[in-house]
């Protein structure tokens, strides 16, 4: 309060690992924090135009994945792609910044190409994964001796 409910958990990286003094965090968050709510529904694009224009939203990003699983189809099917780059565009004409989720660079170049101002070319698990598999296919056929 009061600007919603949120946890104190001061012990994260916003708290410095717990070494911000709990009102200095509690007051952090609320001075430094963004609002971006994640679409990721029809009945969340369906609503963009309310989405964007609320106060203290500061923008936007698109979970293409779980867009085009709400709707039964794949993220490339023409109507993902139409309610997306409508959301981009209720975005922007708001005055705001509109991000998408990706899983390769490929996929976050396209998006980067359709005037999207931010991606998620990846996460951490994936990227952990790529690293370790990496190492136990270059240590797979070792000898010893």
């Amino acid at each position: 309060p009061p600007f919603g409910i949120r946890g104190a958990g001061g012990t994260s990286r916003a708290g410095r690992w717990g070494t911000l003094p709990p009102a200095d965090y509690l007051a952090s968050g609320n001075r430094d924090a963004l609002c971006i709510p994640q679409l990721e529904s029809k009945l969340a694009i369906d609503n963009v135009e309310k989405i964007a224009a609320t106060d203290g939203v500061d923008a936007l990003f698109i979970g293409v994945a779980d867009l085009s699983m709400d709707m039964g189809m794949t993220p490339s099917d023409p109507e993902v792609v139409k309610l997306y780059l409508h959301a981009l565009n209720v975005a922007h004409q708001a005055g705001k910044p509109c991000g998408f989720a990706s899983g390769t660079a490929t996929g976050a170049r396209a998006a980067l190409d359709h005037g999207f101002d931010f991606v998620m070319a990846s996460s951490d698990t994936a990227l952990l994964l790529a690293a370790a598999s990496d190492v136990l296919e270059g240590t797979k056929n070792t000898t010893r001796g």
